[in-house]
């Protein structure tokens, strides 16, 4: 159950689990299956620390479509955005149960008075 949890918790909703979901629970079997979608995370500045769902994900760059794209289980996403010297961003999201292609156009506003290091 920790894997499907797990997997579920991170967007890789199509990662299978490591012990076998009962056919008891329609409700997991059903999200271990589901198709993800996937976002395109556009972000000015690029390199800004992004947080899903409350869970530390890396960079913006990482999800800009060149590497690669955040994969998202189907349902409403809590997704942060913050740099130090801006104002740091939250949005939510929805990705349809068929999956799909969405892109996230964020601006983070600079704080007047500080340089790139935060002072």
């Amino acid at each position: 159950m920790f894997g499907v949890l797990f997997a579920i918790a991170c967007g890789h909703a199509r990662a299978r689990p490591r012990a076998p979901v009962g056919d008891d629970d329609p409700t997991l079997l059903a999200l271990a299956n589901a198709r993800s979608g996937n976002v395109l995370v556009r972000c000015s500045p690029p390199d800004a620390e992004i947080t899903i769902d409350g869970v530390p994900s890396g960079l913006t760059s990482d999800y800009d479509g060149r590497r690669r794209l955040l994969a998202l289980a189907p349902g409403e996403h809590r997704i942060a955005v913050r740099r130090q010297g801006y104002a740091p961003i939250e949005v939510k999201t929805t990705v349809a149960a068929g999956g799909g292609r969405q892109t996230l156009d964020l601006a983070l506003p600079r704080i007047q008075g500080t340089d790139l290091d935060g002072r």
